[in-house]
């Protein structure tokens, strides 16, 4: 091993510590170029590239960053959001119902339905004249730029149509579809709206990040995750650039959980990872030494 690296690495295990955050520091830095990625997203918004660009990087800079919301939330604004999971404010928008029908030789286009002439079985599953778009961003835009409408189905349309034509009276009557009529307007809102947060989320770590840190930490990016898309309140984070490099204390915030276990067994249970850390870590140390 090279007598600079082994002098960098140190023998106690707080010096050996440091040293590998030295070394890894040194390879992220070699690998970016020394470009901080939060960075190179904040120029790349001011730069009006791409919105799915960005939160690919963004999906990347979860990655680096240890935080699974960031990688989770540009991963669900790109391929879209499950029925079951959690949607943004920003993705529900207000649409009139309409429906298509024919009636003997008359035709019925667009004719509008007020959310109290639904069924009491359709409004207690709340749809109403509010949509919520899951689709990813790619979907979004394309129904975008479709004209000034874009015709979305309601879920159990076809149920909703034969209930009303049941109970019409008119055997000659048949509604062909039901659907939301939401402007593309409104749709390409939603996507200026999108751009917005990622604006703010990066606004978020850019305050957040001090100088010597290349990328942020989980705790900033998740905060900054909660901030910017669930509109939490800010958290500060108190970076401690000592030997480690990745200590961190936050002042904030919810503390859900936090007083579960008495405080004395927190704290032991703590002491002793830290000792039992640094003992491993003086461990392969002194093997990476001996072999060289």
């Amino acid at each position: 091993m090279p007598l600079a690296i082994r002098e960098r690495l140190g023998t106690t295990p707080l010096q050996a510590t440091a040293g590998l955050s030295f070394l890894r520091e040194t390879i992220r830095i070699m690998r970016t170029g020394g470009q901080s990625l939060v960075v190179e997203v904040e120029r790349d918004l001011l730069d009006g590239k791409p919105l799915a660009d960005l939160l690919r990087k963004c999906i990347i800079l979860g990655t680096r960053s240890g935080s699974a919301e960031l990688r989770d939330w540009a991963s669900k604004e790109l391929r879209g959001y499950d029925s079951d999971d959690e949607l943004p404010t920003y993705r529900t928008v207000s649409a009139a119902i309409q429906m298509d029908a024919v009636t003997a030789n008359t035709r019925i286009t667009g004719q509008t339905l007020g959310e109290n002439q639904l069924p009491d079985f359709v409004r207690e599953e709340g749809i109403g004249n509010t949509v919520h778009l899951r689709s990813g961003i790619d979907q979004l835009a394309s129904m975008a730029s479709h004209g000034n409408v874009i015709a979305l189905s309601l879920p159990g349309a076809d149920l909703i149509a034969q209930y009303f034509d049941s109970r019409s009276g008119n055997p000659w009557q048949h509604i062909d579809r039901i659907y939301w009529s939401v402007s593309t307007t409104a749709i390409d809102g939603v996507l200026g709206l999108i751009r917005t947060v990622l604006t703010e989320l990066i606004a978020e770590l850019s305050a957040s990040v001090s100088d010597t840190q290349m990328e942020p930490s989980t705790a900033q990016a998740d905060n900054a995750v909660q901030v910017a898309v669930y509109g939490a309140k800010a958290r500060v984070t108190l970076t401690n650039s000592l030997a480690s490099g990745g200590s961190t204390s936050t002042i904030g915030g919810s503390t859900d959980g936090m007083d579960d276990e008495p405080s004395w067994w927190t704290f032991g249970r703590k002491v002793w990872t830290v000792v039992v850390g640094l003992f491993v870590v003086a461990g392969a140390i002194a093997a990476i030494i001996a072999v060289a």
